[in-house]
């Protein structure tokens, strides 16, 4: 994952976190001057800070006021547990979260319908029986992975990802524009044809879809065409299985080795709503197409 270089004011580097003590029962601010890599050891004397919940007073420490005043209400309006930022630095005007780390409570979800995903996630979970099915595509064949991650989610925009940091990113990208994925998958390191097929059935599967997005970054050494044909498989057979043909918009966004025969390939498919993208428009513009082509199939159905 790529993030823009950020060039702070030296010495302007800190810890702060926000959490809950039963023994003072309030939040406190726990802050350090010396934070960063290695903030463990570090020899920086650290501060602890109780809130009392009967007063709106912060303490006066080395952030400026108007950030930390957002910190704790992002900390009471998300209901966290713990929220973590190492470090937090200074750059002219602005400050910037280089790196965080967030606890969530789970007893607040039903005032949370946005953390249904992460719900998901959560002990106790009982798996779909298309997430069961995915986790065994990997069983006994060590040629990449597909399926391995698999969730079922209640939009109607079928996901099929590849590369990890990628698939992450384009899940925010596609949440962002607003639309509501069907699930999360990511197949990655190069899988074989077959493989690929099998995650594309059981994605597939999901009913009441109005679109599907085969997204990805520019791969290094994933075959395109390998994995593409290995789409199509799966696409041909999912119809076959589920007695339909596929009206819904299907893009797909890839780019890498052997992508020109495969998007060759893909062109001369008859009867399929394809729109095809290379490395010439960006994840989260190909996630903007995708939901408005969703948006237009869903008020033509």
């Amino acid at each position: 994952l790529v993030e823009e270089r950020i060039n702070f004011f030296p010495g302007r580097e800190y810890y702060i976190s926000i959490s809950y003590d039963t023994d003072y029962r309030s939040l406190i601010i726990t802050f350090s001057k010396k934070g960063g890599t290695g903030v463990e050891g570090s020899t920086g004397k650290t501060e602890i800070y109780p809130l009392s919940p009967l007063e709106d007073k912060l303490p006066r420490i080395d952030v400026r006021y108007d950030v930390l005043k957002k910190l704790v209400d992002v900390f009471y309006q998300n209901d966290c547990l713990l929220l973590e930022i190492n470090p937090l630095v200074e750059v002219s005007d602005d400050w910037f979260a280089l790196d965080a780390k967030i606890k969530l409570d789970d007893s607040a979800l039903n005032r949370h319908k946005e953390w249904d995903f992460f719900s998901r996630l959560v002990p106790g979970h009982i798996e779909t029986e298309r997430e069961v099915k995915a986790k065994k595509i990997d069983e006994g064949d060590y040629r990449g992975t597909a399926g391995s991650t698999y969730f079922d989610l209640p939009g109607d925009i079928a996901v099929l990802a590849s590369g990890g940091g990628a698939s992450l990113t384009a899940m925010d990208a596609l949440v962002k524009a607003g639309g509501a994925p069907a699930n999360y998958t990511e197949y990655s390191g190069n899988p074989s044809r077959e493989k690929v097929q099998k995650l594309t059935e059981i994605v597939l599967s999901k009913p009441n879809l109005n679109g599907l997005w085969v997204i990805g970054a520019i791969a290094n050494f994933t075959d395109i065409y390998e994995t593409m044909s290995g789409f199509v498989d799966g696409l041909r057979e999912a119809e076959k299985t589920l007695n339909t043909k596929f009206e819904f918009p299907i893009l797909i966004r890839r780019g890498g080795p052997k992508d020109k025969e495969a998007f060759q390939m893909l062109k001369s498919l008859k009867g399929l709503n394809l729109h095809i993208y290379g490395e010439e428009i960006s994840i989260t513009e190909s996630a903007k197409i995708m939901v408005k082509l969703a948006s237009q199939y869903a008020s033509s159905r």
